[in-house]
Parts: structure tokens; sequence; C-alpha cells
């Protein structure tokens, strides 16, 4: 069984194209029109594929494929489609891209995995518009800080507001905060993620 290699470098170079700069170089902060556009494209692939999709109350995207057996805990795959100014096309995205690649892969070949699978992609693991990163990560995983969403980025937008103007609903992501780090736990059996290296 092999992923098909032409489809991989034509999403890599139609995500390379949201946020382009320069001839390589990317910028999509979180949280922002560039990132939700990334989001939309990534999960139509996901779609394509019969995968559900939500964007959670942390703004991270996560795509689901169903597994034979709904009580196994779940694989978790993925990375980041945030970029900072002149960030790589790789960089996160390799993570994500090469994920969707694996679950339309197994579609393709009329796999079902025991376990479910659920890819990801994390809300602001750069940390450059409010200056601190892996947020989306954090969130799931109860480890945010007080303070998190009161940062501004450099127009004076809180995170906060900026969560909101992307559809989250802060209301709730105040009760997931307080219950998610023990449902992960209990749930998810291993994350994995792939980054490109130099």
């Amino acid at each position: 069984m092999k992923i098909n290699n032409t489809r991989l470098q034509q999403h890599f170079e139609a995500m390379s194209l949201i946020g382009k700069i320069g001839e390589t170089g990317t910028n999509r902060p979180a949280h922002s029109r560039d990132e939700k556009k990334a989001f939309e494209l990534a999960a139509s692939w996901m779609h394509e594929v019969g995968m559900t999709t939500r964007i959670d109350n942390f703004g991270n995207l996560i795509g689901h494929f169903e597994g034979k057996d709904a009580s196994l805990p779940i694989l978790m795959m993925g990375s980041h489609l945030d970029s900072q100014p002149y960030g790589g096309r790789f960089d996160g995205v390799a993570g994500v891209l090469c994920a969707i690649e694996v679950a339309t892969t197994l579609k393709e070949n009329n796999i079902i995995p025991n376990r479910s699978i659920e890819i990801i992609s994390f809300a602001d693991e750069e940390g450059w518009r409010f200056n601190k990163g892996l947020f989306g990560s954090r969130g799931i995983l109860g480890k945010l800080e007080e303070g998190d969403l009161a940062r501004k980025d450099k127009d004076g937008i809180t995170r906060e507001q900026a969560l909101k103007d992307f559809g989250c609903d802060r209301q709730a992501t105040q009760v997931v905060y307080q219950c998610i780090c023990v449902k992960m736990q209990c749930l998810v059996l291993l994350k994995l993620l792939l980054h490109s290296i130099k």
C-alpha cells in the first residue's frame, strides 16, 4: 500500500497559496481569515474521504475518521496550519497534510482501522500573533494560563476577541477547559506529529 505522492504534492502547493509571501514564504496568523481558509481547504480534503470535521472552541480543526470500535482510544495525528511571516510551506503543514494522505490512502484501499483516527490542526502553535504559542494543544490538555485570552496582537485585538471572530464560543471553552484534560487522558491512545527538518 502506497500513498499518492502526486496528490500530496498538489495539496502542499494549494495550501502554500494561502497567505503566500514571496516565492516560498507564508503568513497565516492564528485565528485569522487566512487560517480559516486553510482550515476550510484541509477540511474539504477530509470530507472527500468521508471524515467529519469541526473547529473546537480553542480554534483547533479536528477531522474524525470512524474506526470499527468506537470504544477504543483514538489515534490522533496532525500538527498546525498557522504560520509566522515568511514561515516555510512545510512547517506544521506537513503533519496535517500527510495525516490526511494516510486517511485517504486507507479509504482508497477499503481499510477501516480498528480504532478511530482524528486529524488535528492545533491552533496557534507558532505563537507569533499573540506572543505565546501552543494555545490549541495547551487548551485541550487543560494547560491554559491566566491572561492567555487577554493577550493582544499588534493591532490591539485580544485573543478572546479573535477566537470569537473565528466562530469559537468562549463560554463553552471555559467549561471545556475545566474537564478536557481528563477526557484526553481517557480517550486518546497516541498523538503523532510530523515536522519538516532542515
